[in-house]
């Protein structure tokens, strides 16, 4: 009898002593954990809330091998603002897509932020790849009556301030919402340009001439180096603006917002990147009026003031890594971004079948034109002659441009 209770007792002292071995020890404290008791060294340390931004997605650092990150600042366009819910719906589910898939390969290297209005942030859920900026009531203006200019300005100068302050090594590319933009394109421009730019004020896109400014248009996308963004808002915050205070906007009400822009940012000794004269990669029309040379009066002169030509017609217009197409709507956002998707598949379509793809003209932008049977030059842009740069999958770095 004694030998069986000295055995009982073995065991139960060997089971107590198994329960705290550390395996089952931590698999017993996990089962009941709750965030309440879950040990100081554990939690994650409290952060002040950001709130500025509506939507802000969590900020991871970038991949090693990736130096430029870029920011696209997503401003309202002044054309169809009754078409710009929809427009932002398929930006957000064609390129903004694109751009997720781009920071999931490189964390932290890509980024949309839209100037959101009050209504922008009601409709948040239809285009949840974009973070929202929300405007403040003071810079709600009209859009009309000569008044968008300083507006608009006003608007742009608030939101580069806010960009700077959150983003400070970030490039920055402003566009309107009416723009498609080509993701890889662009995120590997600014790849190649990082290691000689960074340190340099330049920005980047078409550069047009009035015949007295150079200036690069907002509308096909302006890029910004991190060092003119800081810049900008240094001056800023001092106060001492020069071209910059938007008191002297409204002498130049006879002008666009690119051109306000551009004064401020020569003013500040921020420096145009040199483009060519043809094959450019920022586009003011769509591919069918930029393939036909069929852009406005205004464009082509600004285009003579600048490079002594007119835009080059045919699959010339147009860089192989375009990076942006202006004055483009919903429908038209989508189509064009699927055939840049499932260019194979468009090659073996008739002339007729491709034209059938895309929308009507009455879908379209009223600054766009749909193809027609004998645009055979913008089929050899589209689906032979436009590329969409490559990502390595592993490292996040661009392979060499052909």
């Amino acid at each position: 009898m004694v030998a069986l209770v000295a055995a009982a007792t073995c065991l139960l002292l060997l089971f107590r002593t198994s329960l705290t071995t550390p395996m089952l020890q931590q698999t017993l404290h996990l089962e009941r954990m709750t965030p309440d008791n879950v040990p100081l060294s554990t939690r994650a340390p409290i952060r002040p809330a950001t709130p500025r931004l509506e939507r802000i997605t969590p900020e991871r650092a970038p991949a090693d091998n990736v130096s430029g990150r870029v920011l696209v600042l997503i401003i309202p366009a002044d054309v169809d603002l009754n078409k710009r819910t929809s427009r932002l719906e398929a930006s957000a589910s064609t390129w903004g897509k694109e751009l997720a898939r781009i920071n999931s390969i490189a964390p932290g290297s890509v980024k949309a932020v839209l100037v959101a209005s009050a209504e922008d942030v009601r409709q948040r859920g239809a285009y949840p790849e974009f973070d929202l900026l929300r405007v403040p009531q003071s810079l709600h203006q009209p859009l009309d009556q000569g008044k968008w200019v300083v507006a608009s300005y006003r608007l742009v100068s608030w939101a580069l301030q806010q960009v700077a302050k959150q983003y400070p090594t970030h490039w920055v590319t402003v566009i309107h919402d009416n723009t498609l933009i080509v993701p890889p394109n662009l995120y590997c421009l600014v790849q190649d340009h990082h290691s000689k730019l960074h340190s340099t004020p330049t920005m980047q896109g078409m550069e047009l001439n009035t015949g007295d400014t150079t200036f690069v248009p907002t509308s096909s996308g302006l890029i910004l180096s991190p060092t003119a963004l800081q810049l900008f808002a240094k001056a800023a915050r001092s106060g001492n603006r020069g071209s910059c205070n938007s008191a002297t906007v409204d002498q130049w009400h006879n002008v666009n917002l690119a051109v306000t822009l551009s004064k401020c940012f020569q003013g500040l000794g921020v420096v145009p990147v040199k483009q060519a004269a043809k094959e450019h990669m920022f586009h003011c029309y769509g591919p069918v009026r930029t393939v036909r040379g069929a852009q406005d009066d205004w464009f082509s002169n600004y285009h003579l003031n600048k490079f002594k030509v007119r835009p080059a017609k045919g699959a010339d217009c147009c860089s192989a890594q375009s990076v942006s197409f202006h004055y483009q709507e919903a429908q038209e956002i989508r189509v064009i971004w699927d055939i840049l998707q499932h260019q194979r598949n468009y090659r073996v379509l008739t002339m007729e079948e491709r034209k059938n793809r895309w929308p009507l003209q009455r879908h379209v932008s009223a600054y766009s034109s749909v193809p027609g049977s004998e645009d055979h030059e913008l089929w050899h842009l589209m689906l032979t002659k436009l590329l969409l740069r490559t990502i390595d999958p592993i490292s996040g770095m661009c392979k060499p441009s052909e």
